[in-house]
């Protein structure tokens, strides 16, 4: 396995591979290589759910938001349509958490006035753009996620899940030492990584 994997899918999926020490691929379209299939399965919802997990700083976006067309059926005065790459919604206009909820249908809804301002945590899926300890977790994550699929012993998968403890705790604190604490909305980037 190389030292530092190019930045892509593969490089990732490769780290990932060489973890659970299997060989690596050169493509996640190799249709005759099942190490390729798996990471093509677990890869985007790996990514997805970490992102979504933490306030990363190299995902957070802020949008405006026009109200929908249509007012809820009941319970708030207005929907807003949540942009198509929202993974988490973090902060509303700067209200409590109270003031909003998301629903299933993608939908934001709320009393507060259009145009509403959002910050939320935006799938990123360019590697070049994820943060180095973030890679690192999401890496780590993949193998915990591939292995059994790929038939390896529990002792690799074991061992690769008592090394992310660490290692989330690592990622957390540096993204939370580069962004000034929310104290406004309630969050603290120091409390959600565990100081």
């Amino acid at each position: 396995m190389p030292l530092y994997a190019e930045a892509s899918e593969v490089g990732i999926c490769n780290e990932a591979l060489g973890l659970v020490e299997l060989k690596e691929i050169t493509s996640l379209d190799q249709a005759h290589s099942k190490a390729a299939r798996v990471c093509t399965i677990h890869y985007p919802s790996t990514r997805d759910g970490l992102q979504r997990e933490y306030p990363w700083n190299f995902n957070k976006a802020r949008v405006s938001l026009a109200a929908a067309g249509t007012a809820p059926v009941y319970g708030y005065a207005r929907a807003f349509a949540l942009p198509g790459d929202c993974l988490r919604v973090r902060e509303v206009d700067g209200c409590p958490d109270d003031a909003w909820q998301v629903e299933a249908n993608g939908m934001l809804v709320t009393d507060l006035a259009a145009p509403l301002s959002i910050a939320y945590s935006a799938r990123v899926t360019d590697v070049a753009r994820f943060d180095a300890l973030f890679r690192r977790l999401l890496v780590a994550e993949l193998a915990v996620a591939i292995a059994p699929r790929l038939g390896r012993q529990r002792s690799i998968k074991r061992d690769i899940r008592e090394d992310l403890v660490e290692l989330r705790r690592q990622a957390k604190k540096a993204d939370a030492q580069e962004r000034v604490l929310e104290v406004e909305t309630g969050f603290s980037p120091w409390l959600e990584a565990g100081y």
